[in-house]
């Protein structure tokens, strides 16, 4: 829908409420990614691959196009 910077505040409560998961953190990637803000993208990918280092969904972060229009 387009509503990316709105879900990332919903992700912000979430954490608040329920703590950290490895699926918010892939949701606030792909949010930061099609938002174009690279370095939030890509500290948020490092961030999450360091907490949940064994979550599978992160390897498709990988394979994203930095440079896709």
């Amino acid at each position: 829908m387009h509503f990316y910077q709105e879900a990332l505040n919903y992700f912000q409560y979430s954490i608040d409420i329920y703590g950290q998961k490895a699926d918010i953190f892939y949701n606030q990637a792909l949010c930061y990614y099609n938002l174009r803000q690279d370095s939030l993208f890509l500290q948020t990918v490092k961030d999450a691959k360091a907490t949940f280092p064994n979550y599978p969904n992160f390897v498709q972060l990988d394979k994203l196009d930095m440079n896709a229009e």
